[in-house]
């Protein structure tokens, strides 16, 4: 058991590393595109975007 909470750190310290960095300006633009509706990504991928400017965009 302990190997495989040992990979689950791995691909988690893997996926923070090679994580999307956006910038303010991108965030803006992105929820501003997806606001009028040029670029209208499924709704659970609108709700990580809002979070992620939310969260990271401090």
């Amino acid at each position: 058991m302990a190997k495989k909470k040992s990979t689950e750190s791995i691909v988690k310290d893997i996926k923070r590393q090679t994580r999307r960095k956006f910038s303010s300006e991108e965030k803006i633009r992105i929820v501003l595109e997806g606001l009028k509706g040029e670029r209208m990504p499924a709704a659970n991928k609108m709700q990580k975007t809002l979070k992620r400017f939310f969260t990271l965009g401090r």
